[in-house]
């Protein structure tokens, strides 16, 4: 897989305006601004990984500073559900920070969360692996 970036972080854009066009109802606090636009060049990617457990979808929200396929691996050799790269973004731990923050309705346990919405806007706008 190539290094294919959220296409909006290569604009300069805020990524959250690119992924929610219009949709007011999903801001993050205004102090979190500098930080998304800082994490569209962040030190690293931020991935969603999603399973099926059931009938339900999980998906886990993390960084990482390695290749998202790596870190796929990594994550399947202690999961025994088959996991599946959503897709990726560069951007920084803080990103990471804040979309656990804005999630944290829908937290199951650590990096995980069940399925919302505007989760799957966002996965919606990353580009197709």
């Amino acid at each position: 897989m190539g290094d294919e970036v959220f296409p909006h972080a290569r604009e300069g854009l805020d990524w959250a305006d690119a992924a929610f066009p219009g949709d007011q109802a999903w801001r993050l606090e205004p102090w979190d601004q500098p930080l998304l636009k800082q994490g569209c060049r962040g030190d690293g990617r931020i991935y969603i990984v999603g399973c099926e457990v059931g009938d339900e979808s999980r998906y886990k929200i993390g960084h990482t500073t390695k290749s998202p396929q790596t870190r796929l691996s990594q994550l399947q050799v202690g999961n025994p559900f088959e996991m599946e790269m959503m897709g990726w973004f560069y951007g920084s731990s803080h990103v990471e920070s804040l979309l656990h923050r804005e999630f944290r309705a829908h937290h199951i346990r650590g990096e995980w969360f069940g399925e919302d919405p505007r989760l799957s806007t966002l996965i919606h706008t990353l580009p197709d692996l």
